[in-house]
């Protein structure tokens, strides 16, 4: 199972307990250091995943819009006003939204939301 560590934004393997002991790339044991529940935010199986789906399919969307004449102005606008280029306003925006709509498909205790749906049946 995989963990983000809320305090550096680091990836790791963990497992879980009263406490999280987490085990970092590269190491091939655990090593002991262990982390509060509230120190660590659970990373679902398939999440990344779905969050890069979803990243990509939000930035042709982006694209595909793009032949609209206010909707350039309005990226390029959105973009200038961060201090970004058009396609780094475009790509962190997609993500952005990836982001929205896979917080909305997994909920708090890592179960996915189709998967919910299925067990109904």
């Amino acid at each position: 199972m995989k963990a983000r560590i809320i305090k550096t934004g680091e990836v790791v393997d963990v497992q879980p307990g009263s406490l999280i002991a987490i085990r970092r790339e590269g190491d091939d044991s655990w090593n002991g250091e262990e982390l509060t529940v509230e120190e660590v935010q659970i990373i679902p199986d398939g999440y990344n995943e779905v969050r890069t789906r979803a990243a990509i399919a939000a930035m042709q969307g982006f694209i595909t819009t793009m032949s609209n004449e206010s909707v350039i102005c309005s990226i390029h606008r959105n973009a200038q006003e961060n201090n970004m280029v058009a396609c780094e306003w475009v790509a962190e925006t997609a993500v952005t939204y990836a982001d929205a709509l896979v917080n909305a498909l997994f909920n708090t205790n890592g179960q996915h939301e189709t998967d919910k749906i299925q067990n109904k049946g």
